[in-house]
């Protein structure tokens, strides 16, 4: 398995949150593409991740690539978000580590041009350790094709005595804080649905109290498109002030791309 399929099969998120339409399969031969589902294709030279691992399923166990070179894979084959989601859940859920991608990526710029190469190198510099939810690395990809500056990610808000209130997904230096709310932030019963809305609310006032302009993007907002245009025009406005908040407001974070 390759690909997607390889995707799948070591439990990362792609870009439609499902498992893929097509199975994807690699050899050393050179094979047909595309007969009666399937998607085959020629493996190329193995590369310095592991190449090949045995993932047990309830069909039995499937040789799969392994994870370096099915990251890799799809930032060369599929979408940039395909590629960026999965890298990222990979990373956070400490299945790779920071170091091994980061070696990985050193050994892949120094490889032969390949197709989807250019798409690859973009999902690699996108591509951080702070990404928490698969809504997030889609967030930051929309951010820089609509040309916006790098936000940072995962940034303390303080108060005056410099001690944390908040923390936020993703913060631009200009005063503005942007948070995704997935279904699954507030609990699962009422009780603990309510007790953790007044917490975000409280949370919520004492951040803005600082000066600070909180959006938050929910799904609907998201799939329409109004997020990334709401983020855009309060980014702008934000930005053409003569003064921006002070560095003392925040700390921690890391650019959400180099």
């Amino acid at each position: 398995m390759a690909g997607k399929s390889a995707a799948f099969l070591h439990g990362l998120p792609l870009e439609k949150f499902g498992p893929p339409e097509t199975v994807e399969l690699a050899s050393p031969k050179r094979s047909l593409m595309g007969r009666n589902g399937r998607s085959e294709r020629h493996l190329a030279t193995p590369g310095q991740g592991q190449r090949a691992v045995l993932i047990p399923t309830e069909f039995g166990e499937i040789w799969t690539s392994g994870l370096l070179d099915t990251c890799h894979d799809l930032g060369l084959r599929h979408s940039l978000d395909d590629a960026v989601i999965a890298t990222e859940a990979a990373l956070h859920t400490k299945k790779i580590t920071w170091h091994e991608w980061c070696n990985w990526r050193a050994w892949q710029s120094e490889q032969p041009i390949r197709h989807g190469a250019q798409r690859a190198r973009t999902a690699a510099r996108l591509i951080t350790r702070y990404s928490e939810s698969p809504r997030e690395s889609q967030l930051k990809i929309r951010f820089w094709e609509h040309g916006l500056p790098a936000p940072f990610q995962q940034v303390n808000i303080l108060n005056e005595a410099g001690w944390t209130i908040g923390r936020v997904d993703m913060f631009f230096d200009v005063g503005l804080a942007v948070e995704y709310d997935g279904r699954e932030k507030y609990g699962s019963t009422a009780p603990a649905i309510e007790r953790a809305l007044l917490q975000e609310r409280q949370r919520e006032n004492d951040i803005q109290a600082r000066g600070v302009t909180l959006l938050r993007i929910t799904a609907e907002t998201y799939l329409s498109g109004r997020a990334i245009e709401q983020v855009s025009e309060h980014f702008h406005t934000l930005a053409a002030r003569p003064t921006r908040p002070p560095c003392t407001l925040w700390s921690g974070g890391a650019l959400a791309w180099s």
